[in-house]
């Protein structure tokens, strides 16, 4: 690489923003059992057979994309990211499937990391696949800019999803398994398990505003379900490195702001 200038990549403050994008807001809550019962009788089951589906999530080895909040992920055979719309917004996202503009944004979250960090960057052309970016062993030394992500957490989970009488709030009840080193799950037993249940709304736009009013309809519906003394719950891979990788979770409570905020465990 000699003779090449070493610059940094300009980045943007805040990512550009979809006209046609659709945007997550929701809010998790822990269920006991009878809670459970309570939400089924008042709530209407969208399916008759659960759905199970498997994640994989990666990062860098210093959790480049989790600190700002974003979170990559392959379900069984495709890519996704979850990037936030509103900095101050943990539950606010925005879902890419779409592997171009997935790669755009993986660029912009590595390029803002890196400045951040006063770090000077070569300017190299990025792949075309997120898989060509993806070491399934971490490496012994820093990643290569061809293979700077490794699998972090690998969690099955079976969910039932429900609606509810405002039409615009879908419910999803999640038990997750936390997968065990070679593939095989570690669901028995019951203490790496995990349940929660997530009240979404989906909306054209984060903004302050319309965050505000899905809280609001989110509010209104689980207290007239007899949900409103549920405890607010968080991500399940928060809780998968709070339990399992508590160096990494500990490094996020320093370096990622957000996290502070959640008050997890309280």
């Amino acid at each position: 690489m000699e003779g090449r200038d070493l610059v940094v990549r300009p980045t943007q403050r805040n990512m550009p923003q979809n006209a046609d994008r659709v945007v997550e807001i929701e809010q998790k809550y822990f269920l006991e059992p009878k809670d459970y019962v309570t939400l089924k009788k008042n709530a209407t089951l969208l399916t008759s057979e659960c759905k199970t589906f498997r994640d994989v999530y990666f990062d860098t080895r210093d959790y480049v994309l989790t600190s700002q909040n974003s979170w990559l992920r392959r379900r069984d055979a495709g890519y996704e990211l979850k990037v936030p719309t509103a900095a101050d917004e943990a539950g606010v996202y925005e879902e890419i499937t779409d592997e171009t503009r997935i790669m755009q944004r993986l660029q912009e979250l590595y390029d803002r990391d890196m400045s951040m960090k006063g770090i000077r960057l070569l300017m190299l052309e990025w792949p075309l696949r997120v898989a060509d970016l993806i070491s399934e062993e971490a490496p012994e030394g820093p990643c290569s800019i061809g293979k700077w992500l490794v699998p972090f957490c690998d969690l099955q989970t079976r969910r039932e999803s429900f609606s509810t009488m405002d039409p615009g709030i879908r419910i999803d009840v999640d038990v997750v398994s936390f997968m065990k080193e070679g593939g095989g799950s570690s669901y028995p037993p019951e203490a790496d398990t995990y349940s929660i249940c997530a009240f979404e709304v989906m909306a054209n736009s984060g903004d302050v505003d319309t965050v505000s009013r899905a809280r609001a309809r989110i509010e209104a519906e689980r207290n007239r379900m007899g949900l409103g003394h549920c405890r607010e719950g968080h991500s399940k891979v928060l809780e998968y490195l709070a339990g399992k990788q508590k160096t990494a979770f500990d490094y996020l409570l320093v370096n990622a702001a957000y996290v502070g905020r959640l008050h997890l465990f309280d």
